[in-house]
Parts: structure tokens; sequence; C-alpha cells
């Protein structure tokens, strides 16, 4: 499938079709496609034929067209809490304000939230702010504690929440969109045990014990590696607070403390410090390292050979679906198709490192 034609699948079956999209595959203004819907106006029959022909064959349906163009009439707020400081979710936003340039027309507004303090106590309330502000749904990164649980559950019965990266058990929300993590951990922990060349302790470092993905995938990871024999996992789980300069000391003091150690595995935040302490230490040639998701530094140190892997998991989407899902379900009353919709699981090496990911097929340009 050439790039076209995969930019216009994605766009049919993950973003759905709008007017801006077929105006612009038409060659048209936004205004004309829709007087040629509505029948509003005069409109060049040529023109309107070839409106109708990318119509059916992008599976546009003006009777939901219409619909949405009514619920503009009453503009919807969405809520979205976004941690601050933590690269990762730079490019989720990217996907957001794709959502949000795209439902716009039907009255969709977003309201950002940035988290300088991702804390329980401090999440709480940023969620009872949002919800004083009478906003019609939220989205958010959850940090995984009862406090946080209690005001989700109380919010979640008049208001929708969506859960994207991490996600909070037991509670009302509406889905999660985000990593099937325990799958994820378990392929790296595969990969970690295929690749390293003796028998050795492995560690693993996770960026916060309260962020319930960092732990499914510790979880994932040692369930495979220690399937596979041969190697010990040490039963600390090393949190580096998502810092760079934490994770660089606990890397260096396992490098030297650690005589036997084979593998080291980061789960969140401060894979650039933890890359850097390894390549410092002379020591990356023998020991291996696995990463997550495609942040320059970590690509460097894919390209560069000190972590072996990294994996992906589509922010992009991560940011894009959720205005997608609560625009649909409170629009029209449609329902996520499951509680949980999981993205991919992107095993990234030096040879696909720099491959681009959904945002290629929506057209973003970075720009917005």
């Amino acid at each position: 499938m050439d790039e076209c034609l995969q930019q216009e699948s994605w766009r049919k079956d993950v973003l759905g079709v709008t007017i801006k999209q077929i105006a612009q595959m038409v060659g048209v203004s936004r205004g004309t496609v829709d007087r040629a819907i509505h029948g509003r106006g005069d409109v060049n029959p040529e023109v309107k034929a070839r409106i109708e022909q990318v119509m059916r064959e992008t599976g546009y349906r003006p009777n939901t067209v219409a619909k949405a163009l009514k619920t503009a009439q009453t503009p919807m707020t969405f809520g979205v809490l976004i941690p601050a400081g933590n690269r990762f979710y730079e490019d989720a936003a990217k996907g957001l304000c794709e959502a949000e340039e795209v439902y716009a027309p039907y009255g969709v507004a977003i309201r950002r939230m940035e988290e300088t303090e991702l804390t329980a106590v401090r999440q709480a309330e940023q969620l009872a702010q949002l919800e004083s502000e009478n906003v019609n749904g939220i989205i958010m990164t959850a940090v995984d504690d009862p406090v946080v649980r209690q005001a989700v559950n109380k919010i979640a019965e008049k208001i929708p929440v969506i859960t994207y990266n991490s996600d909070l058990t037991d509670t009302r929300r509406l889905c999660f969109i985000g990593q099937d993590h325990i799958a994820a951990g378990r392929a790296s922990g595969t990969l970690m045990g295929k690749m390293i060349r003796r028998e050795g302790t492995v560690a693993v470092l996770v960026g916060s014990k309260h962020m319930l993905a960092h732990l499914e995938r510790a979880e994932g990871f040692r369930q495979a590696l220690r399937e596979q024999g041969g190697n010990t996992v040490l039963p600390e789980l090393y949190e580096t607070h998502e810092s760079d300069g934490r994770a660089y000391s606990l890397v260096k003091w396992l490098v030297e403390t650690q005589c036997d150690l084979a593998g080291i595995c980061v789960t969140g935040g401060g894979q650039a410090g933890a890359g850097a302490a390894l390549a410092a230490s002379g020591k990356a040639a023998d020991i291996r390292l696995a990463c997550y998701d495609t942040l320059p530094e970590t690509i460097q140190h894919v390209k560069d050979g000190v972590a072996d892997y990294t994996i992906a998991q589509d922010p992009f989407l991560q940011g894009y679906l959720p205005v997608k899902i609560l625009y649909e379900y409170l629009a029209f009353g449609t329902k996520p198709k499951r509680e949980k919709l999981f993205t991919r699981i992107d095993i990234r090496v030096k040879d696909n490192i720099m491959d681009a990911g959904y945002e290629l097929f929506t057209g973003w340009n970075g720009k917005r």
C-alpha cells in the first residue's frame, strides 16, 4: 500500500473523515462541501458530483455529519491533564492538537491543564477544578493512588473520564487508551533474555511506583525473563522519579556494585541519564539496555549502540483518540468498543529507530 492510500485508510478507519478533509480531496472550500451536502446555495454540478464521489469512497455519511453540525450549536469543552516537563507528552500533545483542529468545527474546545506536580493530592485538586469549570469530559494520565481513584469515581458519575498512557483500574472511567503494558514488558523481557550473552543479574528501573504503566511494564518484563531462566532479576525496583540525574546515579552505582550485571531495563523516565551512565562506564558492549519511547536522547542511545532497543507506543494516537471517543460518546451516545483500547507494541532498533508513527498518516507537520 503506497503512502497516499495509507493516509486515507488511516483517516477513514481511525480518525474519521471530516468536511475539511473532503474539501481538501476535491480542491474546494469547506463551505462548498457543506452547501453540497445540505443543498444550501448553488454548487457547480460537476463539483457536487466529485464531492459525492469522494463521500462514497471514504464512507462519509451526511446524516452523521448533520448531527455533528447540530452539536456545534452546543459547544463541548474537554479538560486535559498533561504532565509538565516530561517530553513523552509533547508527542501526545501533537495528537491532541490534531484532534482539536479536526473537531473544532463541531464545537469542541480543549482546556489544557499542566501538571507541574504529579502527585495524588495535586491531581485530585486539578480534577476538582475541572469539575467546577463544568467541562464536558476529562482526559488524564492517572496517578495510581486511592485519592485519585476516589476523585475519578465521584466525577465519572456525571462527567465521562478517559485515561491515557497510564490507567486507573477499578474506577468508573469510560475507557483506557494506551499500550498493553504487561504485554510490552513481556516483549522486552523476551528480547532481553535472547540478547544477554552470559548469565548474570538484571536490574529494573521505574520512573514512578505510582504510575501503573511503569509497574506493569516491570511486571511483564520480569515474568518473561524469569520464564527463560539463566538470569537473576534483582528484587528491588529502582525508582528514578523521572529524573535523568537520579537515573545516572542509579546505573553508575549498579555497574560498580553488581559485578555480574548483564542487563538493565528502564520502564519510565530517566532513560537519557541511564544510557549516559552506561556509556560512561565503558561497559555498554557487555550490559544490555532496554528503554521505552522515542525521545531524542533515547534515539541517540539506540543509534550509538548504548541501548539495544526501545519500545514505542504511539503517543500521537494516545493524544488524538480520547478527543474522538469523548466527542462521539457525548454527541451520539457511541460507547468505546472496548474498555481498553491498546496502541501498538512498536519495537525499535537501530534499523528502524527513525521511522515515523501515526502522525505520518494524518498529515501532521509539527507546526500547529
